[in-house]
């Protein structure tokens, strides 16, 4: 019974002198440890109880404690003031963490890693709390790993951070011009696939009106008929360009007529005599100085509008009445 006594007294004696040899600092609404870069938010039931909260600084604060001040009347008779640990916060090296990592079984749960160091968090191992009130009121107060994680977060550096702002936003200037690249290539290989798809469109549309030559390809062209006005080719189609217009049919020289016919395409109109030569003098030419009269631009017929796409082609008055179809020219308009 001597011996319970004197243990007990022993205990009273460290306690007493733990308590003495640690300074209590004023709880505000967060803790910041200047020297290692680290913040804490207060939780508000620590905020309501200031008075039964403490935070211990040790070696600078690297190592850093967070504790319950309570009395007990039955650690003391004269209801003496003491502490419990809530937790710890350790800074220490990378290689420090490894090596406590291989010297004890639990090295504590890190928090967050920053350049060299580490910071680990260890919760309190035993508890010295005997009555059921104040046990309860620790618990209440009491934060988890997971509380303490969103309460817990680096310093951040202003001059540093001011750096990695204008770094970030050179970064995103540069992917900017990148991207207005891209954008441009993208709308010029747009613009490069249209052109694509109606030359494709438009050369199709060319063997559809020549469909019943057989035998003559568009190339072959260029040696029945001559345009001797202005007009450029381009996409299997003969384009013209202005009002004058002249074309003369090749070869045929013992021919007794050409009729010049032109079909309006699209619009289901039959052939239309443009001119008839009977005198091969000159050749079998066709010539109108106001062609838009003949070949009109966007023809309107019975309400309905076309595009100015057309075929030229002849027929070759030969003797016994024999007559001849030229292949069909397919002509754009413009």
């Amino acid at each position: 019974m001597k011996k319970n006594k004197v243990s007990l007294l022993l205990l009273h004696a460290i306690l007493l002198i733990f308590v003495i040899a640690c300074d209590k600092e004023q709880i505000t609404d967060t803790y910041i440890n200047e020297v290692y870069g680290y913040t804490f938010e207060i939780p508000e039931t620590w905020k309501e109880k200031k008075d039964k909260i403490k935070i211990t600084e040790e070696e600078q604060g690297r190592i850093v404690t967070f504790l319950y001040l309570f009395e007990s009347d039955a650690l003391d008779r004269d209801g003496g003031e003491y502490q419990q640990e809530f937790f710890t916060i350790s800074v220490m090296s990378r290689e420090d963490y490894e090596q406590a990592f291989k010297d004890t079984p639990y090295t504590g749960n890190i928090l967050a890693e920053k350049d060299e160091h580490v910071y680990v968090y260890y919760p309190t191992l035993d508890n010295i709390i005997l009555d059921k009130e104040t046990i309860d009121e620790f618990n209440e107060m009491y934060l988890s790993l997971d509380e303490v994680r969103e309460r817990f977060y680096l310093n951040v550096d202003i001059e540093l951070l001011a750096e990695e702002i204008i770094e970030l936003k050179t970064k995103i200037s540069k992917k900017d011009e990148e991207i207005n690249q891209l954008k441009k290539i993208n709308l010029g290989k747009d613009v490069e696939l249209k052109e694509l798809r109606e030359s494709r469109d438009m050369i199709r549309f060319s063997a559809y009106a020549r469909l019943g030559d057989y035998n003559e390809s568009f190339d072959n062209l260029g040696k029945v008929y001559r345009i001797n006005s202005e007009h450029e080719i381009k996409d299997d189609w003969y384009l013209i360009n202005n009002d004058y217009f002249e074309i003369e049919l090749l070869g045929y020289e013992d021919a007794l007529k050409v009729d010049f016919y032109i079909l309006r395409l699209e619009s289901g109109e039959g052939p239309i005599l443009l001119f008839s030569d009977t005198d091969h003098t000159d050749g079998w030419v066709y010539i109108n100085d106001n062609t838009s009269e003949r070949i009109e631009k966007h023809n309107s017929s019975k309400g309905f509008l076309f595009e100015p796409y057309f075929v030229i082609y002849a027929d070759v008055g030969l003797g016994d009445r024999d007559i001849i179809k030229t292949p069909k020219l397919p002509i754009y308009y413009r």
